[in-house]
């Protein structure tokens, strides 16, 4: 499917968003952003279908590399543990059942990822490999952690969100995170917390910060 066909198809299940859809689906067509702050004041769990129906269509149609998305709710992530679980659990298409014994998908390997950000990121390494033979690609693919009502984590988890906005940098790995915000200014990087930051708002394009 060509992108803009891929584009066209969006803008119609999502009408009224044609530029946002395609600043976005371009973006992360092209070079993806290690850190992406979207602002959506009104509308943003009908943003959180939208980047769900995205990513989804740009690995149904093949184009470009890869994606792994991990799309969470920051409501869920009351603890760094819970954060680092969730975030691997949705990487690896792992939901914990009561057949599974209700483990987390690292318990199926003999590991815990959740000890602290060391740990996430060696888990990070090894589920890409695993990932990569499961489907049979042969590059890597870039990983996409989205975050939905991420203002919670201002709150809740204040000390992750500089790593999050860095992870790339420290997992050497191809990784964005983005951020679904519905207030403009919550937890909107700084310069100093990552240079290469993008700031998307619907309606407006996006501008490197």
């Amino acid at each position: 499917m060509e992108l803009q066909h891929l584009i066209g198809d969006l803008s119609a299940l999502y009408p009224g968003r044609k530029s946002f859809i395609s600043d976005l689906v371009n973006l992360f067509t092209t070079t993806p952003p290690p850190f992406l702050h979207i602002y959506d004041p009104t509308t943003t769990s009908y943003t959180s279908k939208f980047l769900t129906a995205a990513f989804s269509a740009l690995n149904e149609a093949s184009y470009g590399t890869p994606i792994l998305l991990a799309q969470v709710s920051a409501f869920e992530c009351l603890t760094p543990r819970l954060l680092f679980d969730r975030v691997l659990n949705e990487l690896a298409h792992w939901e914990p059942d009561w057949e599974n014994g209700a483990s987390n998908w690292a318990v199926t390997l003999g590991e815990r990822y959740n000890d602290g950000l060391d740990s996430f990121m060696h888990g990070l390494h090894e589920l890409v490999p695993q990932m990569m033979e499961k489907y049979e690609w042969k590059e890597q693919p870039n990983i996409l952690l989205a975050f939905d009502d991420a203002e919670r984590l201002r709150e809740t988890l204040p000390n992750l969100l500089t790593p999050l906005a860095r992870l790339s940098d420290l997992v050497r790995r191809s990784v964005g995170v983005l951020v679904n915000f519905s207030l403009i200014n919550s937890g909107r990087p700084t310069f100093r917390l990552q240079p290469y930051s993008f700031h998307l708002s619907h309606g407006r394009k996006y501008v490197q910060l």
